[in-house]
């Protein structure tokens, strides 16, 4: 991967369409999900990887979404130092600060009782 750094100003964006010419497909995540435990075989026990396999499997039939799965696998990926995951995008694919929620659409500080309709008079 060239180095940001010394791209031209013209390439940048043609870097980001190209990259985002594909829609990724899930199928590729499910696989990244399903073969990550055993980097870690031998340092897990088998109802740890019993229970990251059961997030990943609801991931692949629809009923999760990819976050849930993918923090977990991230968490060991930091507690064991594996070398070859350290570095994988799919466990930081960008700066935390890029997904970060904004306040009002969490439910720290907001009245979610208030259905924004005026109280009867």
């Amino acid at each position: 991967m060239p180095d940001p750094a010394n791209l031209e100003p013209t390439a940048a964006p043609v870097m980001l369409w190209a990259a985002l010419a594909r829609v990724p497909r899930y199928t590729g995540n499910v696989n990244v999900l399903l073969h990550t435990p055993g980097y870690f075989s031998g340092r897990i026990s088998d109802e740890e990887r019993a229970y990251c396999i059961r997030p990943s499997k609801r991931y692949r039939n629809g009923h999760a979404t990819l976050s849930e799965p993918r923090n977990l696998l991230r968490s060991w990926v930091i507690r064991f130092q594996e070398p070859y995951q350290t570095n994988q995008a799919f466990f930081a694919p960008c700066p935390a600060e890029l997904v970060d929620l904004p306040g009002e659409i969490t439910d720290r500080g907001r009245d979610v009782w208030n259905t924004g309709e005026d109280s009867p008079a």
